[in-house]
Formats: C-alpha cells, sequence, structure tokens
C-alpha cells in the first residue's frame, strides 16, 4: 500500500553561542546582586554604628569612649571580611573562621568595657550584636533563638550600663537603641538568607541545563542508532545477495541490489548530516514505504493496513512527535525482522480505537507481526545502552503517555505493539469505522 508522501521541516536548534551569552549575562546578573547586598549590609553597618561613635565621642571625648569606639570600628572590619564567604552559598562552615572569631573577641571587649563608659554608650553592644547574628546562619538548630538574642542584646547592654552607672534611664534611648538594632542587626541574616536562596536556584538552574544538555545527548545517540542500524542492516543485505547472485554468475540480477545498497548508504550519510544539524525528521508515513520496501527486496511479505485518517493525523503539525515515535517503532521493528528472523511475512495495522486506551485516553495501536521469530529473548534483544533498540523507544513512549509490548506466541511469531495517546478529536462516526 503506497502512503502519501510528506515534509517535515525543523528550525535547527539554538548555537552554543547564545547559550554561552546566556550563561554569562546571567553570572554578571548575580555579580550585581550581590555586590548589591554586600555593600548595602557593609554601608548600613558603619553607617549607623558610625553616626552613634561620633555623637557618643563628641557629647564625652574620655580615653574610654575612644578604646570604645576603636574597638567597635575594628570588629566590624573582620566581620566585611567573613560575610564576603557568603557569596558561594551559607553552609556549617561559611561563619566558622579565624576573622569571625577575632571580630567575635574585638566585639565583645567593646560591648565589655562600653559598660562603664559614662554616660551609656548606647550602641557599644552592636558590633557583638551584628557578629552573633551572621554566625548563627552557620547553625544547623536553633539558628532563630541566636539571632532573636542578638536583636535585644544593644537594648540589653544599655540598661546593664545604666544600672552599673547609676545614671537615670530615659525610655526615649531604649526606644531609639531598639529600633537601631532591629534596623541593623534584622537586615544581616534576613538579606544572606535571600542571596543563599539565590544561589541555590542558579545552582539548580546550571543542573537543570546540564540535564538538558544529557538528556540531548541521549536522544542523539538514539537518533544515531536508529539512522546508523536500520541503513547498515538494509546494505548488509543488499550486498550479501549481490554476492551470492555474483557467485552464480548473475552479474545482472546482482546489480540492482548493488545500486541499492549504495542508494541506502548515500541516504544514511545524508540523514546523519541531517542529524547532526538539528533538521531530521522521523515520519511515520515515509517509515512505513521505506519498511514495505525494504521488507518486500529481501522477500518478506508485508501488507500495510492504515487508515487514510490516521495517515492524514499523522502529518498534521499537532501530531509531529507522536508520528515521529510511530515511524521509529516502525523502523526499529523492520531492522529486528532482518536481523533477528527468518520472516516470510510481516504485518503492519494501525488503528484508531475508542475502546483502547493508555491511561483513560484513545490512543493510536500500532501492530506489527512477523513469522519466523526464533525466540522470545533473540527477537528482540533489549541493549544496555539507554538510547538503544526497543529499550530505547520503550522510554521514549513513557515520555509521552504510550506503551510497548511484545509478544512471541508458540507458532513462532512475534508480535509488537505499540500505543500513543490520540493528540486530537475525530469526528465520533469515525472511531467505531476506523477502529474495526
Amino acid at each position: 500500500m503506497a502512503l502519501p508522501s510528506d515534509r517535515s521541516t525543523a528550525s535547527p536548534n539554538p548555537t552554543l553561542g547564545s547559550s554561552t551569552a546566556a550563561s554569562v549575562h546571567q553570572r554578571r546578573n548575580m555579580a550585581v546582586v550581590w555586590w548589591s547586598t554586600y555593600l548595602s549590609l557593609i554601608f548600613l553597618a558603619i553607617f549607623i554604628y558610625g553616626l552613634a561613635l561620633l555623637v557618643r565621642v563628641a557629647q564625652d571625648p574620655q580615653l574610654v569612649a575612644l578604646v570604645v569606639a576603636a574597638l567597635g570600628a575594628l570588629a566590624i572590619v573582620p566581620w566585611a571580611m567573613t560575610v564576603l564567604r557568603a557569596r558561594r552559598g551559607i553552609d556549617n562552615a561559611t561563619f566558622r573562621t579565624p576573622t569571625m572569631a577575632c571580630a567575635g573577641i574585638l566585639a565583645f571587649a567593646s560591648a565589655l568595657i562600653s559598660l562603664w563608659s559614662p554616660p551609656a554608650f548606647g550602641v557599644g553592644a552592636l558590633p557583638l550584636a551584628l557578629v552573633l547574628a551572621t554566625a548563627a546562619l552557620s547553625l544547623s538548630k536553633g539558628r532563630w533563638w541566636v539571632i532573636f538574642t542578638a536583636l535585644f542584646l544593644p537594648a540589653a547592654h544599655l540598661s546593664l550600663a545604666i544600672a552599673l552607672n547609676g545614671t537615670p534611664a530615659e525610655s526615649r534611648d531604649l526606644i531609639t537603641v531598639t529600633w537601631l538594632s532591629f534596623f541593623t542587626v534584622l537586615g544581616v541574616p534576613t538579606s544572606l538568607w535571600v542571596w543563599a536562596v539565590m544561589v541555590e536556584l542558579d545552582v539548580t538552574r546550571q543542573q537543570a541545563a546540564e540535564l538538558a544538555i544529557t538528556n540531548e545527548r541521549l536522544r542523539f545517540a538514539a537518533d544515531l542508532h536508529d539512522v546508523q542500524g536500520h541503513h547498515l542492516q538494509v546494505i548488509s543485505l543488499k550486498t550479501d545477495l549481490a554476492s551470492r547472485l555474483l557467485a552464480k554468475d548473475r552479474p545482472d540480477a546482482a546489480a540492482p541490489h548493488i545500486l541499492e545498497a549504495h542508494d541506502a548508504a548515500q541516504t544514511a550519510l545524508q540523514e546523519t548530516r541531517a542529524l547532526v544539524q538539528g533538521y531530521r525528521k522521523t515520519t511515520l508515513t515515509q517509515e512505513l514505504n521505506n519498511a514495505s520496501a525494504v521488507l518486500e527486496s529481501a522477500g518478506v511479505k508485508t501488507n500495510v493496513t492504515v487508515p487514510e485518517l490516521i495517515a492524514t493525523w499523522s502529518q498534521q503539525p499537532e501530531s509531529t512527535e507522536l508520528g515521529s515515535v510511530l515511524g521509529l517503532a516502525v523502523r526499529e521493528a523492520t531492522t529486528n525482522i532482518l536481523r533477528h528472523s527468518h520472516a516470510s511475512t510481516a504485518d503492519f495495522d494501525l488503528t484508531l480505537g475508542s475502546a483502547a486506551s493508555v491511561h483513560g485516553a484513545a490512543v493510536v495501536e500500532l501492530r506489527i507481526r512477523n513469522d519466523g521469530a526464533p525466540a522470545p529473548v533473540t527477537q528482540a534483544p533489549v541493549n544496555s545502552h539507554a538510547g538503544s533498540g526497543l529499550d530505547g523507544l520503550r522510554r521514549r513512549l513513557a515520555d509521552i503517555g504510550g506503551q510497548l509490548n511484545t509478544e512471541t506466541t508458540t507458532n513462532q511469531e512475534f508480535i509488537l505493539r505499540v500505543s500513543v495517546p490520540r493528540s486530537m478529536n475525530f469526528p465520533a462516526a469515525h472511531d467505531k469505522d476506523d477502529s474495526q
């Protein structure tokens, strides 16, 4: 049965250059976000603490006040150096460094000395609160309790300093210090946590890109197997027939087979080039015509039954993927018949059924039967390499919700059934007719 010819085109895959450019653009965006976050945190800490230092020293420029200011300022430097480590993400060891320990010691000394600095040093414990809130991000448990303590540490420190120095407490000072500590300290863990989430998302995006590349390589390997395996089998068959005819001194009869082997080699070369360039598409009608011609030339009587409705359906744009998978099934079955059986007849039947279903959806079913099957195992071996043979075809069908089943009967007939969910609505009147 001759089927109507079709032609399908596909746009080339995205180039490597555009992918690289997108990756560079993404890295630049991540760098801009990081430095904006980091510099904002450093500026906020320095601005609030430095402003408080200037006010405090201006009120009472004593040696104790200068020492407290110097120690607090020095504590912020190693703290800022340690926060740089968060650029690659936050784990349990990000802030467990000698520089953070140095920052903690200097901040603790500043807070301790400022307890005896009359008048009370309002933000003397702010560097220590920053260090505690930042170091808490490396804790696996109890981090939020440490951050909560750091938020109220400057206010508690001010209350203790007022009590030790015997100066009257003013609620305005406590409110101001509490507000400043909330505004400064809370911004550190929240900003770094948001940044850590962005880093994880970026890593996930990169892994997704690598997975897509891996899947594309597997797809390419499967397509290359389909192209080379089929045509090499045809070439082997034709050259074998030609050699037998030449051995019987029948060069005229061998010549057509030699030319067909040459044509198969040229076709394999063209399809391999098209595959590399990303333009190749396997179609159902082409593969059925090719299978019928190849099997007939090998002496296998072939019957192809395809309702006109399905032939039309397989060429429509919305059914390109399903038609391609069915075409691959035809090609794989043809290769297996030539390679693993001694078939004399082969039948290719497509049916459109409303009763049959895959996961509850109406399906198009391809049934391929051939005789001369030697054994259930040798008829269609499963290749251990992903994407090869029936194993790779079964995976492809699973990706689109299809199924592949094989059966070897007692009278040495091998039957391959492929079911794919149909992707368009057919008139109800046709469903009954075409499925019979």
